[in-house]
């Protein structure tokens, strides 16, 4: 007999159909045979197999002995085989694709820390933290862990886990068999719900209670729900859906999709896409001593060669030479800046501070690169400057001030609880908990300052406030005077970085670090105090008032004589930046 919650009928409700075959089908077997058949199907998934018992339990038409009987075993034994392939074949088992999409080497890692601090009293805790079982489990195996004492906690952790999800599905059955039988009355779609989606909704309510019954689950959720209302975490597909149709009526009004491109004759594109970041740094400098106190020493690596087996070994092998050789002409220590010649919104930027963090980078980064001195800071200006064809002075029209979020130790909580703990932080949990994932575990001395991130981007972890307070006449007559050696530069961001406010405000003492074109940003607009409420307002109208900048300047040198790309050019670039940014390193 098929499997009943594979079927494809369409059901009336979630308890009339798909868990009413699934009764079918055990129907006619003994309570052992029942609970053999609930075990066995917990290894195709614990939670789904579970919740089906639960809602037979709520009909009456499983006991709860023999649910629970069943379930629990399944677990348990999914438990132990997970143990004894990291006993017996060890690490070498992360090579198979099943396991290496379940546990990645950084859980692994981190499961055996926990094991390090906590014993096997972790076969206990990971039962109920979400995506820590099976690298926990698999952790056990590959350290040893004597079997009788992990058989032990894996069994007492499956007691506990298994009545509160069975117990949940049980009071959660009317409700959502009621929902579904209101749904089925709906014409078209709603009426063909399979059972399989009746059952993920459940696993979500029944997830999100998991979430609900730990401190950490709940900071977690709370943040998440107010990442969703708040408009500067929103994605960018829904974010940029106003400004896209306004470039387009702007496209319209000035008869062509790419003028944009023309804004910055001087930059490959305008600054649209494409540009490199380290020839626009080289061509600000070029020939100007004057200039070179002002800009971050930079070194345009190219793209690794590609021949033999091992692409990313010779990628580091043939350019670190040159790496290290530019660093000893120039004076250049670590730490240094490593980041991708052409990239975006802080994609692949890394703070490397030995020569082996170096080697690796440029191991896993085939593509052009640009390295950089380190401005340390601690302060950060975005700086949104304008200056027309046949204008005299540019404007400054924002400034956009940088914070990097930090936490700071107090020699009792991890790094994750202190991330969790942070009300800025915790907003971007999943970014640092990915970005310091071998140190989530570790617990900061009292008064110990980590910051969580180093590059000056929002989507990195950046905190942006608007610094319009900041824009001074001495900066703006410096930046002015830079821009004069670049000819064909009329709009865009500087990235400044300085150790003194005061005197990047007069104008002196300060980094370029990076210079962006039409695309840019005038990235005040994030600043989380202007609110919920007139956010957006705020955002929408500085973007519509810069795209129609970008447009008017465009025009201008469009009536100049430069051509503006073509629309299959533009696209070809947009396609080419996807393509190669899935090889960026992780950022920092």
């Amino acid at each position: 007999m098929p499997l009943p919650c594979l079927t494809r009928t369409p059901p009336a409700g979630l308890l009339q159909d798909g868990v009413g075959r699934l009764a079918a089908w055990l129907g006619g077997l003994s309570l052992a045979g029942k609970a053999a058949g609930l075990a066995a199907a917990t290894f195709l998934s614990e939670d789904l197999t579970t919740i089906c018992a639960g809602l037979l339990v709520a009909k009456g038409e499983l006991d709860w002995v023999t649910a629970l009987v069943g379930c629990t075993l399944g677990i348990w034994i999914g438990d132990g085989l997970l143990w004894l392939i990291g006993r017996v074949v060890g690490r070498p088992a992360l090579r198979l694709p099943v396991l290496r999409r379940m546990v990645s080497p950084a859980q692994l890692a981190r499961a055996e820390r926990w094991f390090a601090r906590r014993g096997l009293r972790v076969v206990l805790v990971s039962r109920f933290l979400p995506g820590s079982r099976l690298p926990a489990f698999f952790a056990a195996g590959v350290l040893g862990a004597r079997a009788g004492w992990f058989l032990g906690w894996a069994l007492l952790a499956a007691l506990l886990w298994t009545p509160l999800l069975i117990g949940g599905s049980v009071l959660l059955a009317p409700r959502v068999e009621a929902a579904l039988a209101r749904l089925s009355q709906l014409p078209g779609a709603a009426k063909l719900l399979p059972p399989v989606v009746s059952l993920l909704l459940l696993v979500i309510v029944l997830r999100l209670l998991e979430s609900l019954s730990t401190w950490r689950g709940r900071r977690l959720l709370a943040a998440r729900w107010k990442r969703r209302i708040t408009w500067e975490f929103w994605p960018a597909w829904a974010f940029y859906v106003p400004t896209a149709l306004w470039y387009l009526a702007l496209a319209a009004r000035h008869r062509s999709l790419t003028l944009p491109t023309v804004a910055n004759p001087g930059m490959d594109g305008g600054g649209f896409i494409g540009e490199s970041k380290g020839q626009i740094l080289h061509d600000l400098v070029a020939g100007r001593t004057e200039a070179q106190p002002f800009v971050a020493r930079t070194l345009r690596l190219p793209p690794a060669p590609r021949r033999g087996p091992d692409p990313g070994s010779e990628a580091g092998e043939a350019r670190w030479p040159a790496l290290r050789d530019w660093m000893a002409a120039h004076g250049v220590g670590f730490p240094i800046v490593l980041k991708p010649d052409v990239g975006q919104r802080g994609s692949g930027v890394r703070l490397v501070r030995t020569e082996t963090e170096a080697r690796d980078y440029l191991a896993g980064m085939p593509l052009a690169l640009i390295a950089q001195e380190y401005a340390p800071g601690p302060h950060e200006l975005g700086v949104y400057w304008i200056r027309a064809p046949g204008d005299a002075a540019g404007r400054i029209v924002s400034v956009t001030e940088k914070f990097f979020t930090e936490v700071v130790g107090d020699g009792t909580h991890t790094l994750e609880e202190l991330i969790v703990l942070h009300p800025r932080a915790v907003l971007q949990a999943q970014t640092f908990f990915r970005r310091h994932a071998e140190l989530l575990d570790w617990v900061p001395e009292p008064g110990a300052r980590f910051p969580l991130v180093t590059s000056g981007n929002h989507c990195q972890g950046t905190l942006f406030k608007d610094g319009a307070r900041l824009a001074s006449e001495p900066l703006r007559a410096r930046l002015d005077a830079l821009a004069d050696g670049y000819p064909g530069l009329h709009v865009g961001r500087f990235d400044l970085r300085a150790a003194d406010l005061p005197a990047l405000l007069a104008g002196e003492a300060f980094r370029i670090v990076e210079v962006n074109g039409a695309t840019a940003e005038a990235t005040h607009i994030y600043d989380p105090a202007f609110g919920r409420l007139r956010g957006p307002v705020v955002a929408y109208r500085t973007l519509f008032t810069q795209w129609s900048v970008v447009f008017a300047i465009g025009a201008r040198n469009r009536a100049a004589g430069h051509r503006p790309l073509g629309v299959r050019n533009l696209l070809g670039r947009v396609l080419a930046f996807r393509r190669e940014q899935r090889h960026h390193p992780p950022a920092t």
